[in-house]
């Protein structure tokens, strides 16, 4: 405040500074015999712009900014009460503007900018193949990885080079190389799934596959239960699967007793092991998981391509 008070005495000063020098100058040039309307013009000349006098004076000052601030709002206010109904729809213009503004970028802040919440997440690799055809071998696509087709192709003649699909001999040769990564697991996809005995049947739409070693690869921790493991990548183990976070809070009413449950994957019984933590739901922010499904239990979910 005691600013703000210099400051307005200051300017006051100002103005009386360059209001005494002009008359000064105008009451020279009438006593040399110039008349009255010609000496305040020649004074004012002869000084320069007073506006631009006085803004270059505040702006040595300091402060300058809250004398606009409060000259804008004058003019706003002014505004506003010519035309009410023209500034109504323009607070709710911006109104509206700034809240979708918000909203989107709380969601893409939420969604893409975000960290992925796993262990050492900037040492996280994801590998991938380039071709320049298209390979005559099985490959295909599914949440965190996805194909990459040459710009302009038709669909016709989609000519894949890039991919992330591998075979399982060339990740178990890869889990071998063991001085070059510190973990290694994989991922498939698979078509949604029919969940029963649990109620009214419903559509798991997004299940995945994962090798054994996935969640410890990742540091990823139980909320409750335990989660998946190499002796449950098994062809011979019992079929387990492990529940997202939000799928078992939104499905089964984040029930403490989950673990342990056998429910029905395509009529297929699984016992519930546990649930994954809460941060967690998959390494694609924006593109949750509902469940995760040992890679040895795929054959007896549902056939294999011929090919």
């Amino acid at each position: 405040m005691k600013h703000w008070w210099n400051w307005r005495k200051r300017s006051d000063e100002l103005e009386k500074e360059i209001h005494h020098h002009l008359q000064m100058a105008e009451t020279e040039r009438v006593e040399r015999g110039a008349s009255p309307r010609d000496a305040q013009a020649g004074a004012r000349r002869e000084f320069g712009n007073v506006g631009l006098v006085k803004e270059l004076a505040r702006d040595t000052w300091g402060w300058r900014w809250l004398e606009d601030l409060l000259e804008d709002l004058r003019f706003g206010l002014r505004t506003m009460r010519k035309s009410p109904g023209f500034a109504a729809t323009v607070i709710l213009t911006l109104a509206l503007g700034i809240g979708a503004n918000t909203v989107t970028f709380s969601f893409i802040s939420a969604a893409l900018l975000r960290a992925i919440p796993v262990r050492d997440a900037k040492q996280l690799v994801l590998l991938r193949w380039k071709a320049r055809t298209q390979p005559n071998a099985g490959f295909g696509q599914f949440g965190d990885c996805e194909s990459n087709f040459e710009n302009g192709a038709t669909s016709s003649e989609q000519t894949m080079t890039s991919d992330c699909s591998f075979s399982v001999p060339f990740f178990r040769e890869i889990q071998k190389r063991t001085e070059a990564f510190a973990g290694s697991a994989a991922f498939a996809g698979t078509s949604p799934l029919v969940l029963s005995g649990s109620g009214a049947a419903s559509t798991v739409r997004r299940p995945k596959y994962v090798t054994g070693e996935y969640f410890e690869t990742l540091g990823i921790k139980p909320a409750l239960g335990r989660l998946i493991s190499h002796e449950d990548d098994t062809a011979s183990a019992p079929a387990t699967v492990v529940l997202s976070f939000s799928y078992w809070r939104s499905e089964f009413g984040e029930s403490a007793d989950i673990a342990g449950k056998t429910i029905l994957l395509n009529r297929v019984p699984f016992t519930v092991i546990g649930v994954a933590q809460r941060q967690f739901d998959s390494l694609t922010p924006g593109r949750p998981i509902d469940l995760w499904i040992p890679l040895a239990m795929a054959p007896r979910i549902e056939a294999f391509w011929s090919n």
